[in-house]
Formats: structure tokens, C-alpha cells, sequence
């Protein structure tokens, strides 16, 4: 059975890019979960070599590529986002010229991006990073910019898109997709009860977070056919609450 070793970069104590949209760590993370549930519909053991201990830069990479080098995989990738000024945006994909395959990064490059709907930025020759300095091999993903808020919505919308698109390149493997599910907008606390009792008359999985810190609670369901989707969208417009249908 194949291997695939996956990577999320930075950890909650060296927390990398952020944004009012996300952060790195937890989108990165994100993304690998999703990457991994595909690689094992498609047969393949995966194994996460993210660093959650790291408490300086060099640790976390040291630890993450120390991780991958443990693994006898058939795919090696790490996943980031990229941060600059808020208005940049896109995809790309970082290689060391004397160990990485410029045509594959290209090709899962382009898959990427295209599943995302952001624009390709190319592959980038990274020589000085030391990840790819220490494993000695592809794959470093910089997903899309943290800061800029197209590039989050097309994430947030099409993040299981791309993991799909990504695996099904590698492996060659026709995947099915995960269900698609919602994720409410803050909500007060008349609209917690009227939304739980719409879970509740429909008999639905589903769940309020609260995220503390000053933000609002929010709901989330569980996957739905495209029936409940379908209404349980119309119900939503019909209020002007605002949700993300996400994969």
C-alpha cells in the first residue's frame, strides 16, 4: 500500500501568516485533513508529519522535515498560505531546483489552483528554504493568501474541491466527494433558538459553536442531499441571514 506524507506548516506556538480571515496554521491544517480522507478513499496510507511542539520557526520546519524523512512515502507535500499586502493572490508551488520536478509541481500546481478558481502563480525555484533543503523532495504548496479576502471565500468554498482534485491527480483514483454542508454567519440569541428549531423539526445533525473571544456563535450542519440544501438555503435568504455552503 502507497504512502503519502502529508505537512501542515507552522503550529499554534509559531502561528505563521494571519488575517481577519484565518490563520495559517488552522487553514493548513484544514487542508491536510481534507487531503488525507481522500488519499485513504483512494487506498493509500497517510501519514501527518505536521509539528505541533515546535516553539521557534527552525524548530517547527526541523521537526515537520525530521517527520517526513521517517516516512517511506510515494508522495511527500506540505501546505501553506502565502501573506503580503492583502490585495495579491493566487496559487503556487515552491521546489528546490537540484532535488524537485519542476513538471510535477506544475502539473498539481495548476490541478490546485484551478479546483480553487484562483489564478496560478507558478513554480517558484526556493533553494534557501529549509524544508525542501532537508527532505529533498516536492511538494510545497502555498495554497492561496491569507489576507486576501477572494482567495478565503474561494477556499472556503471549494477547499475540498481542490484536496479531491489534488488526490485523484496523484493517484488516479475517480473520488467521490464529501457531502456539501453549511456554516451560518454570528448569530444572536433569538436566531440560535429559531435555527435549532428548524435542526430539530428536520431531524438534523447539526451544532452552535462558540467561539469565545468576543465573536458571535454560529451553526453548522452536518452534509446534506441536495434537497435539504436546497431548502434549508431558501429558508436562510428568506430571513437575510448569510452562510457559506462549503465542502
Amino acid at each position: 500500500m502507497p504512502i503519502a506524507a502529508i505537512s501542515a506548516g507552522h503550529n499554534s506556538i509559531v502561528p505563521g501568516a494571519n488575517s481577519s480571515y484565518g490563520r495559517e496554521e488552522l487553514v493548513a491544517r484544514d487542508f491536510v485533513q481534507r487531503v488525507g480522507h481522500y488519499f485513504r478513499q483512494a487506498g493509500w496510507s497517510v501519514v501527518d508529519c505536521t509539528d505541533n511542539v515546535g516553539t521557534t520557526q527552525t524548530a517547527v520546519w526541523t521537526n515537520c522535515a525530521n517527520n517526513h524523512l521517517r516516512v517511506k512515502s510515494a508522495f511527500d507535500a506540505t501546505f501553506h498560505l502565502n501573506s503580503f499586502n492583502g490585495s495579491a493572490s493566487g496559487t503556487e508551488v515552491l521546489y528546490h531546483p537540484s532535488y524537485g520536478n519542476l513538471a510535477k509541481c506544475e502539473q498539481l500546481g495548476k490541478v490546485v489552483a484551478n479546483a480553487f478558481g484562483t489564478n496560478w502563480r507558478g513554480v517558484k525555484s526556493r533553494p534557501d528554504l529549509g524544508w525542501l533543503n532537508k527532505t529533498k523532495t516536492d511538494y510545497y504548496f502555498e495554497l492561496l493568501f491569507i489576507d486576501n479576502e477572494s482567495d478565503m471565500k474561494k477556499y472556503n468554498q471549494n477547499a475540498d474541491k481542490a484536496a479531491r482534485a489534488l488526490v485523484s491527480t496523484v493517484t488516479g483514483v475517480d473520488l467521490v466527494p464529501v457531502s456539501k454542508y453549511v456554516v451560518t454567519g454570528g448569530l444572536g440569541v433569538n436566531a440560535i433558538s429559531e435555527v435549532s428549531k428548524y435542526f430539530l423539526d428536520h431531524n438534523w445533525w447539526a451544532k452552535i459553536e462558540f467561539p469565545g473571544e468576543g465573536n458571535n456563535p454560529f451553526a453548522v450542519t452536518g452534509g446534506l442531499s441536495e434537497e435539504s440544501l436546497a431548502k434549508f438555503e431558501a429558508w436562510l435568504k428568506a430571513r437575510g441571514w448569510y452562510y457559506e455552503v462549503r465542502q
